[in-house]
């Protein structure tokens, strides 16, 4: 027996991709080339000096990287393409109008750019999730990260954030669902890579071993680093760091 409730169209996913080198790129690709029903529509690209945009969605099958081409000599006025959005308010003024119940907007992020994680706070107020690699949002002021917290929990936007750690391996997401489930994350173990067993080695020996005294006389720094990192090779396969956690990630 057929029901005779109308059947409710699917929830579209418009996608914002700021940064189009070797990351942005890649995902692009993986996401035009997902199989229908796609619920994802990319509705904007920009690198650092071009942009594209089309509430409406681009094609799979279009060719972006001409599209963005195109956009250098189209006109300001036209949706399809302009030059590069230049201001903290353009994609926040752009892309909260797109915010409806039917249709949840994504903010991709595959820049370094610092100017770029200051729009954050912004976006996640208009309703806008934001998923990036972006590690300027965490190393730069504490008042930005606070105000990006505090605009998620206003609208209730997702802000997902990831950087690649040690061998490329998602350790945040990792963690932060293991907190989620209720998981307590008690010591966690990484044998670090040798540039980074020599930095933290140099920089022990510089500030905890210098300092003895032998006699009364002041271990000399030079030596004492020198020799120190002259038996790297063998500590380095030994050598095991802990990193202990707060209660919240």
């Amino acid at each position: 027996m057929m029901s005779t409730t109308a059947k409710q169209l699917p929830k579209t996913v418009s996608v914002a991709v700021v940064g189009v080198g070797l990351v942005g790129s890649e995902f692009v690709r993986q996401l035009q080339a997902l199989p229908p029903p796609n619920p994802f529509r990319l509705i904007s690209l920009a690198s650092s000096k071009l942009s594209v945009f089309n509430p409406d969605g681009i094609p799979p099958s279009a060719d972006w990287r001409a599209l963005l081409r195109a956009s250098a000599s189209a006109s300001a006025s036209s949706d399809a393409g302009r030059s590069a959005p230049a201001g903290s308010e353009y994609y926040p003024r752009t892309l909260a109008p797109l915010v409806r119940p039917d249709n949840a907007v994504v903010f991709v992020d595959n820049t370094a750019s610092a100017s770029v994680a200051e729009t954050y706070p912004a976006l996640l107020r208009a309703g806008v999730h934001v998923v990036t690699p972006n590690k300027k949002a965490f190393s730069g002021p504490r008042t930005l990260y606070d105000q990006i917290v505090a605009a998620s929990r206003e609208s209730g936007a997702k802000f997902l954030h990831e950087a690649t750690v040690g061998a490329g391996l998602p350790v945040l997401s990792t963690l932060k669902d293991l907190v989620a489930t209720g998981d307590k994350v008690t010591p966690c173990h990484a044998s670090p890579s040798s540039p980074l067993f020599v930095c933290f080695f140099s920089c022990f020996c510089v500030c905890c071993v210098v300092p003895l005294r032998m006699g009364a006389h002041l271990i000399d720094r030079r030596r004492r680093t020198q020799r120190a990192l002259s038996c790297q090779v063998d500590l380095i396969s030994r050598c095991e760091i802990s990193l202990f956690h707060g209660a919240a990630m």
